[in-house]
């Protein structure tokens, strides 16, 4: 079952759905080729080359969630320069959301450990 996608609000208010599965990636890889290859440079492998600073490869993972989503509501996406001129000036909240969205069970692992009312919420 396809899941909803997260929402996520632009600085100017806009709200829009990050989704990132195996299926919309292979669509975006067929698609956009340029913000896949972004992807998979800030999520793939390294095998010897330099990885992107941190920060940037969030942005191309919760970017490329972005057009997932947009694939997935068939909705015509905004162009990656537009895209980041509208991210929340929140530059943690972004970084956060890049990272929830490609190792959501480990974060929610963290969250439990920190926070022990979330764990005795999800055993009930």
């Amino acid at each position: 079952m396809p899941t909803a996608g997260e929402p996520f609000e632009l600085a100017d208010g806009q709200i829009v759905n990050l989704r990132l599965n195996f299926g919309l990636l292979y669509k975006l890889k067929t698609a956009d080729r340029a913000a896949y290859n972004r992807f998979y440079a800030a999520y793939g492998p390294a095998d010897g080359k330099e990885k992107k600073d941190a920060i940037f490869a969030m942005v191309d993972i919760v970017y490329s969630a972005y057009l997932c989503g947009c694939f997935a509501e068939k909705k015509e996406p905004m162009e990656y320069e537009d895209f980041l001129m509208l991210l929340p000036d929140d530059m943690d909240a972004v970084i956060r959301t890049g990272t929830r969205l490609v190792s959501p069970k480990k974060n929610r692992d963290s969250a439990r450990r920190s926070n022990p009312a979330l764990a005795e919420t999800e055993t009930e």
